[in-house]
Parts: structure tokens; sequence; C-alpha cells
């Protein structure tokens, strides 16, 4: 993280720099980000109790969990994505809303401005991913933890196409880029989380045929009565 911040200044990626080389270097340098906050997360969540993750036995299960990993790909592509696009409307900002949208399907215009367009549709891609593949894993591996996590990522994910919307609409303002990268982080932070409560759900998993703990109860005092007769 470190390098590739001190690369942005030292090649001289910065100011007014329209460089292709420097929307890939931002798009690396977010992608990084990412999987330092990923592994904060993990760390974070083994620390506090949960248990080792293990892959789930069931093929079912398993492509269950492959498409959650899918979709974290999915936040990747799309956060970086974002990153450049951020970059272009901070080289090229539009003066008006009409002039903005005219400027993304403008053959000529500079790639950092075209991705204006495919930006949008990734995050929405992006959100569909992550409202159908969570919520299937996190009930496949009856972790409750998992199944709240999965909710809050697909909150999260809408609440990040409004903001994106409004972002769009206020022609992009510093402040409120800063609240769109902050959402981003949590919905990559919780999805990890997610992950990892499921995967150390699929670790104990619950036998289908189990009864409810009063019944388990119930079951380990009847010796005891029967030896006491």
């Amino acid at each position: 993280e470190s390098l590739l911040g001190a690369g942005l200044v030292l090649l001289r990626l910065v100011a007014e720099n329209q460089s292709i080389a420097r929307g890939w270097w931002v798009g690396a340098h977010l992608v990084n980000t990412l999987l330092l906050l990923g592994a904060f997360t993990m760390t974070a969540v083994w620390v506090s109790g949960t248990g080792v993750p293990a892959m789930p036995r069931s093929p079912g299960h398993a492509l269950r969990l492959a498409a959650v990993g899918a979709a974290l790909l999915c936040v990747i592509v799309t956060g970086s994505s974002g990153a450049i696009t951020a970059l272009g409307d901070t080289l090229f900002p539009p003066e008006t809303l009409a002039i903005g949208l005219a400027q993304k399907d403008d053959p000529d215009a500079h790639p950092f401005v075209r991705l204006r367009l495919w930006h949008p549709a990734f995050a929405i891609a992006t959100t569909i991913a992550l409202a159908v593949s969570g919520p299937a894993l996190a009930t496949a591996s009856a972790s409750r933890r998992a199944s709240r996590l999965a909710s809050a990522v697909t909150l999260l994910c809408l609440a990040q196409l409004g903001v994106g919307v409004l972002n769009v609409l206020l022609l992009a303002p510093v402040a409120m880029q800063l609240v769109h990268l902050a959402i981003a982080d949590l919905i990559w932070i919780s999805a990890v989380w997610m992950t990892l409560e499921a995967m150390a759900g699929f670790a104990h998993p619950v036998p289908e045929t189990e009864e409810p703990e009063t019944g388990q109860t119930l079951r380990q005092e009847e010796p005891a009565l029967s030896r006491s007769r």
C-alpha cells in the first residue's frame, strides 16, 4: 500500500496528469486497499473468537460459496472502476448534469470520462450478485450472524446505489465521493465478514434431525431419573 502510494507521487501521476497509466495505478491502489481491509477483517474476526472457517461438504453449498467468491470479485472490479471514474470527475468536471451525461457517450471523450457509463452498470450487477449469493450462503451455513451480515450487505449496497445517484446529480463533489468510498469499504468489510461467519458455520454443521435444546436436556435427564428409580 505504501509503495503504491509512493509510486503515484514519484512517477508524477498526480495533479493534472491525465495519462492512462494513472488510471491503472489508481485502480491498483484501490484493489490493494480492499485486500488490506480484507486482511484486517479476517484478523479481527478470528481474534474475536469466530471458529476456523471450513469448506462446505455439500456440492450445492460449495457452489453457493463460489458464487459469493465471484460476488467479492465483482466488488473489487466495481471499486476499481469507481476509483478511476472519480479520477475522471476530478480531472474533467462537467459544468452541468446534461453535459456530464453527454460526455460519457462521446467516442472522442477521455477513457476516464467514458467509464461513467460502465461504473453504474458494474455497481448494479454487484448489488444483485451480493443480494442473491450472500443470503443463500448464510442460509446454507445455518449461521444467524452470517444471515444478519448478508442482510446488512444488501442494505448497504442499496444505500450505495442511492448515494451514487446523488453523487451524479450533484456533479461528484469531493465530500460525496468520500462518503461513496466509505460505504464501499463498509460493503467490502461486511461481505468478507459474512463469508467468514458462513464458513465457520460449515465447520460445525447442524444435523437436520437435531431437536430443540429443551429436547436434548430432557434426553440427558432421563438416564439420571431411571437410575434413581
